[in-house]
């Protein structure tokens, strides 16, 4: 699996009279980890739609290894995942998953991952031939994790995946992620409210205001994983964090 450049310069975009996003500047490094944090309203999914390609900004330009988005989702290069886990209902674990490798013509010849294999990755195998109705909250986004792996995608755009489980099946979940994000080295953009979650998983923070959403701050994350929430360094960086989100609703009101 390889990893994209996402450049996104001078980006801004309406909807009818509504201004959701103004004058957006960020750069994500190949096989980069980037959270996006923010209040609710200020623009986060709305910027993940236009890398995705899913809808075209009003006003600036978005490059995904110099190509525009959409030409990167037609070649299947972007995996999606988001609070809710979308698997077909009348097809088994296995089957979500199979058919997700089906139709991406970017496998490579290199990928020996079998639908079983990727199952395995996300301790899936015994519920292999189980239906998504019949799966927790957190084994139907395992599922979901595993297809997008089985898509081969160089950029995964994930908005709040885990947002709806408990807050221990959150937290393992976020840790196996990383461990397959380690393995593959896919570029990932992960929206979240969490800045406890967002320190933890992330090589940089980006804050936005509230809306129109401009970029407030990016925050490094210099610290080794798996990190220690207790360091100094660790409440350090929510601090910061924190500090960002209030001084910018402060500003909104």
């Amino acid at each position: 699996m390889t990893s994209l450049d996402i450049r996104v310069q001078q980006v801004s975009h309406r909807y009818a009279a509504t201004h959701a996003l103004q004058n957006i500047d960020l750069h994500i490094q190949p096989g980069e980890f980037v959270s996006l944090v923010g209040v609710s309203g200020c623009g986060k999914s709305t910027l993940m739609r236009l890398i995705a390609g899913l809808q075209t900004p009003t006003q600036g330009i978005i490059w995904l290894d110099g190509q525009p988005p959409e030409a990167a989702r037609a070649a299947k290069q972007i995996g999606w995942m988001a609070q809710q886990a979308a698997l077909l209902p009348w097809r088994t674990v296995l089957e979500n998953v199979t058919l997700a490798q089906k139709i991406n013509r970017q496998i490579g010849k290199n990928d020996t991952s079998s639908p079983e294999d990727l199952l395995k990755m996300v301790g899936l195998t015994e519920f292999a031939d189980a239906y998504p109705l019949t799966l927790s909250g957190g084994m139907q986004q395992r599922a979901a994790l595993a297809r997008t792996l089985a898509t081969g995608a160089a950029v995964w755009l994930m908005d709040e995946p885990f947002a709806a489980l408990d807050e221990l099946t959150r937290e393992l979940l976020a840790g196996e992620l990383l461990h397959l994000w380690h393995q593959f080295r896919p570029t990932v953009l992960w929206i979240t409210h969490n800045l406890h979650e967002a320190i933890r998983l992330s090589d940089r923070v980006v804050v936005l205001t509230p809306r129109p959403g401009t970029i407030a701050g990016k925050l490094t994350v210099p610290l080794p994983r798996p990190r220690d929430d207790t360091s100094m360094e660790f409440q350090e960086l929510l601090r910061q964090a924190r500090a960002l989100l209030r001084r910018e609703r402060v500003h909104d009101q």
